[in-house]
């Protein structure tokens, strides 16, 4: 290889000099008597400008010495449980028009305040899934059947806002799988319950989140249930535990107290991981 690149450029110093210079039948001369500037060196004859331009070739891609070269990594060398930084793209989401079964009741997000994510899941497809550390500041309430039918899908539509397009490919709200998002009637076989949110307890770790603020709150979880007279949702419970809150009971629709958003987002396989060890607090930063 030190040979070929040397032969390329000497081929590339012999053209210039033959350019510039004519020489006669009889001239006698060596390469130290041909001198030549170029921006590509400090020598001033062939030979050492040769040797200098062949030092320089075989270097290209290292970090020049005294200089300091940022390093990229492919998002696929994360490992599930390492964290990375990701802000939402949007600062404040109303949604005051979704069906929960407030009617007229109107709320607000910020999406952007869920910074931290948790690698969950290395996907087949070089994609990356990772959920929220924390979860919202503010609080989303449901009620009745209007609550209980479109639950699922209010609950996804939320997550949405919690994407930036630079990074993420797809979202869901934390416990849904494939289960019906929007029912189309209020029935136990229209509308039935569900064990989706079985798939992702296993991979949440600590089941108690806190907003960014640091304080502990309750969280919804997409899933439905279902009994002969009931008919509910599922949320953690602060303290760490799992618990069923009903909508409907003998056909008398209840208040629902609200709880946080715990969105989860599925990152391109196409990222690169600029700086940052992976550690909640130094996770890694996306190019």
């Amino acid at each position: 290889m030190k040979k070929r690149i040397k032969t390329i450029i000497g081929i590339i110093v012999g053209i210039i000099i033959g350019v510039s210079t004519t020489v006669t039948a009889g001239t006698i001369f060596n390469s130290r008597d041909i001198t030549y500037s170029s921006s590509a060196t400090s020598k001033t004859n062939v030979k050492d400008a040769l040797d200098e331009l062949y030092i320089k070739a075989s270097k290209i891609g290292e970090c020049p010495e005294g200089k300091f070269c940022l390093t990229y990594k492919p998002i696929q060398e994360v490992k599930i449980g390492n964290y990375i930084s990701m802000t939402p793209t949007e600062t404040d989401y109303n949604f005051c028009v979704l069906e929960t079964g407030y009617s007229g009741i109107c709320g607000h997000l910020v999406p952007s305040e869920l910074k931290l994510w948790k690698v969950i899941k290395k996907n087949d497809d070089g994609t990356i899934d990772v959920i929220s550390e924390y979860v919202s500041s503010n609080k989303v309430a449901f009620k009745g059947r209007t609550g209980y039918m479109n639950y699922v899908g209010i609950l996804n539509e939320i997550a949405s806002h919690y994407k930036n397009e630079k990074y993420v490919v797809k979202t869901r709200h934390y416990g849904y799988i494939n289960q019906i998002e929007t029912c189309e009637s209020f029935s136990a076989s229209a509308c039935p319950g569900d064990r989706g949110w079985e798939t992702d307890n296993g991979t949440i770790g600590t089941i108690e989140r806190t907003n960014p603020g640091g304080i502990a709150s309750a969280y919804w979880i997409a899933s439905r249930y279902q009994s002969s007279t009931t008919y509910g949702v599922l949320s953690s419970k602060v303290g760490g535990t799992y618990e069923m809150r009903p909508f409907v009971v003998n056909s008398v629709e209840k208040d629902s107290t609200n709880a946080s958003i715990l969105p989860i987002l599925t990152l391109k396989g196409n990222l690169q991981i600029k700086s940052g060890s992976g550690t909640k607090t130094s996770p890694y930063q996306l190019n």
